[in-house]
């Protein structure tokens, strides 16, 4: 079903959508806003410029920043890894399951996807109509049909993905049938163009996404650049469409597809993929710098880190995660050699730090995931390369159904980068260094004998997951797939919400149900 845009002024996308920031690469750009259309889309320079507006516009857009920010922080606030102890009561809500259809933060998310979305199918409009004997063409449009075309169906596809996931009534797994959200495939110019909304079921949605992001694989063929939407990002995306759906064969051959596309490996330590932007680790990563980030409501950064607005604290149902990933046999081997060894994992002794009051009392935990706080500038993570080697591990196990060797090699290469096994030794009036017993480190990685069925590798890798991806965006999203339910962080640790309830779907923007006879709202508001 072809759906346009809202009937309310506040919704309408000004005409090209750009809203370029202070990004320096937009600095020479014209007003091309107040050209006529053929004449704005005239070159191919100009649609380029339109593509980098609808980045622009993910990244950090006047009400708020989806892919910049927004998305990864509502997979975890929303789930058990993260509390919410800030200020802001639209993001108090999400956290405790309590929303309602004026939050703002809701509504601004919603708002910043579809001009997004609005922006890339105007291109598409264009490139779809496109006739190389127009007088209004420079000659030079048909060079960047493909490129342009697949980055634009891709991010139409991808927000539209993020958007059914949070605002869809039900997930795919539990009511394909289901009201999703508006699936918008054609671009508004002026209010004469906007009709109403209806919104399509969950599934329609997804096949609606298959469809784009299959178009778009096949057309943008070896194109690469920083922070855009490349081959892999597509079959990363084509790889969450099926997990999310539980089509496990599909979701293993797109994560092959880019394991033996040999682009990426795993970085040597487990910060280095935060310290360093596009790392050899790195898939797709929304860019931030000083000049041009979300700020100081909006950025990763701002609400992670403690020299930020220190809005988030880690829950005891993480931290107590570290200590499930080590078998009672494994803590036993080392435990053995003596009492001063000690078994270490990265991921919490340099992405957690423990806060602390005046009487050295433990206040609480924060991940440093984040730590660009002078400047808010830290990327958005949006997919990177481990994840992809979980998930082929997860799919290697449900695909034969058996305590796979090759998933537990992959799990070893995670564990061997974050576990390490140390010895302290005192050295002088009480003080003590650490000395690594890299000849223990065999001690912690697994075997077959270590599990007694494939469900119990299944959990191993799943738990592995958790504390690998922790703070990136997709904890809620895994329980939801998983038909687990999904705990409510704070201000209780034991209460839970069912997968699929009403209420825990974000509710559709009051805007935008007072503005469309046609919209209606989710259960539970």
């Amino acid at each position: 079903m072809e759906i346009t845009m809202k009937k309310i002024k506040y919704y309408i996308i000004i005409l090209f959508t750009f809203y370029f920031s202070a990004c320096s690469i937009l600095d020479e750009q014209e007003a091309l806003q107040e050209l006529p259309f053929e004449e704005a889309y005239a070159t191919s320079a100009n649609i380029q410029s339109a593509l980098v507006g609808a980045y622009a516009r993910i990244q950090n857009g006047t009400s708020a920043a989806p892919m910049g920010a927004d998305f990864t922080l509502y997979g975890d606030i929303i789930a058990d890894n993260a509390r919410f102890v800030g200020s802001f009561v639209t993001l108090q809500q999400i956290n405790i399951h309590e929303m309602i259809p004026d939050n703002a933060s809701i509504g601004g998310t919603w708002i910043e996807s579809y001009r997004a979305i609005n922006a890339v199918n105007i291109i598409i409009d264009r490139l779809d109509n496109f006739d190389p004997n127009d007088p209004n063409d420079d000659g030079s449009i048909a060079d960047i049909v493909d490129e342009v075309k697949g980055q634009s169906l891709a991010l139409r596809a991808i927000l539209h993905f993020e958007l059914v996931r949070l605002y869809g009534q039900r997930p795919i797994n539990v009511d394909p049938n289901a009201l999703g959200i508006p699936y918008i495939r054609r671009g508004a110019l002026d209010l004469d163009q906007v009709e109403n909304d209806t919104r399509n079921t969950v599934g329609e949605v997804y096949e609606l996404i298959e469809e784009d992001l299959l178009e778009a694989l096949d057309l943008i063929g070896g194109f690469s650049g920083p922070g855009r939407v490349d081959a892999n990002v597509i079959r990363g995306y084509l790889m969450r469409h099926a997990l999310m759906q539980n089509n496990y064969t599909q979701a293993e051959q797109y994560a092959d597809a880019i394991i033996n596309s040999g682009a990426y490996s795993l970085n040597d330590e487990v910060t280095d993929f935060f310290e360093n932007e596009l790392s050899g680790e790195s898939i797709w990563e929304i860019l931030h710098n000083p000049q041009d980030n979300p700020g100081v409501n909006d950025a990763l950064t701002t609400f992670y880190n403690v020299n930020g607005r220190d809005d988030i604290r880690v829950t005891n149902s993480y931290i107590q995660s570290f200590e499930e990933n080590i078998l009672p046999a494994q803590r036993s081997s080392i435990e053995a050699v003596g009492d001063s060894i000690v078994i270490l994992d990265d991921r919490r002794e340099l992405l957690l730090l423990d806060l602390f009051n005046a009487d050295g009392e433990l206040t609480g935990t924060v991940t440093q995931k984040y730590n660009q706080p002078a400047n808010n500038d830290d990327n958005a993570p949006i997919m990177r390369y481990a994840d992809v080697l979980l998930v082929k591990a997860e799919m290697l196990v449900r695909n034969t159904q058996s305590v796979s060797q090759d998933a537990i090699d992959i799990l070893n290469q995670l564990r061997s980068r974050a576990l390490r096994v140390v010895e302290f030794n005192e050295i002088a009036e009480g003080e003590f260094s650490q000395t690594e017993r890299t000849d223990l480190l065999d001690n912690l990685l697994y075997t077959t004998a270590d599990f007694s069925s494939a469900d119990d590798l299944l959990n191993a890798i799943l738990l592995e997951r958790r504390i690998e991806l922790a703070f990136e965006g997709h904890r809620y999203h895994d329980l939801v797939r998983l038909g687990e339910d999904v705990l409510i962080a704070s201000p209780s640790e034991d209460v839970f919400t069912p997968v699929g309830a009403d209420g825990l779907a974000f509710p559709i923007p009051q805007r935008e149900i007072d503005a469309n006879p046609e919209m209606v709202q989710n259960l539970g508001y």
